[in-house]
């Protein structure tokens, strides 16, 4: 994905920052044997408002149409072609979300993950960065009021770039890219990685237990024997 000016300007500064994903033990799983982190279409997210513009952004268009004097027929269209194109962006963007927190709290096991036995990978921007690519976007999203605040026009990928204010606890910075080419609209995307390179530790559910951590363990050394992980 070739980074504009405007696209470049979101980006995350901090090379340095650390990440977590929690997951469940079948995704880390799948990410150990197929050696690829997985990313999701958006339309794969409970928020339906992902690739959406605010209410205010919607406010304000429709009032410039009316300034412009557009019947009520006219303005319906409009709202509709802008519910399809939505629609359109949130199957064909993929998205891979983590979390900029230095903690991770009960309510994030609890949102990511319906088992106590479940963890965390952690890495680095840098790895992550270095181990995927430059197709990639390293987007810290920014939370807005969507009643009262608006999304900047001048790029398609714009709006999955802020979220609404309730999600801010996430603080979250997502992955961002197209989907592969060739592929059916709304499908996922596995892009290979090197995990001896980019999981810098694992952390475990405060009440995960302890034949699940061995299990982890034993999984771990099996198929990156290599990697020097700190297993807390």
């Amino acid at each position: 994905m070739a980074l504009s000016d405007t696209l470049s300007i979101y980006e995350v500064s901090d090379f340095s920052l650390p990440l977590s994903r929690v997951m469940s033990f079948s995704k880390f799983s799948d990410l150990i044997e197929s050696q690829s982190l997985y990313f999701s279409p958006a339309s794969d997210f409970d928020d339906k408002l992902e690739g959406n513009y605010t209410n205010r952004d919607h406010k304000k268009s429709e009032e410039q149409l009316t300034s412009w004097e557009f019947d009520a027929s006219a303005l319906q269209m409009a709202a509709d072609a802008k519910i399809l194109i939505a629609d359109h962006n949130q199957q064909a963007v993929v998205i891979s979300c983590w979390t900029m927190a230095s903690e991770l709290s009960i309510r994030m096991w609890d949102s990511y993950t319906s088992s106590e036995d479940s963890l965390a990978i952690q890495t680095t921007v840098e790895k992550l960065r270095d181990a995927l690519g430059s197709d990639f976007l390293f987007i810290p999203v920014r939370y807005l009021d969507f009643d009262r605040d608006e999304i900047p026009l001048t790029h398609s990928l714009e709006p999955f770039f802020f979220k609404q204010e309730a999600y801010s606890w996430e603080k979250e910075l997502r992955i961002i890219a197209e989907m592969e080419a060739g592929k059916r609209i709304s499908s996922h995307r596995k892009a290979e990685i090197s995990l001896e390179s980019f999981i810098t530790g694992i952390k475990f559910h405060p009440k995960a237990s302890t034949d699940f951590i061995t299990n982890v363990k034993n999984l771990v050394k099996d198929k990156i024997p290599t990697a020097n992980l700190i297993l807390d």
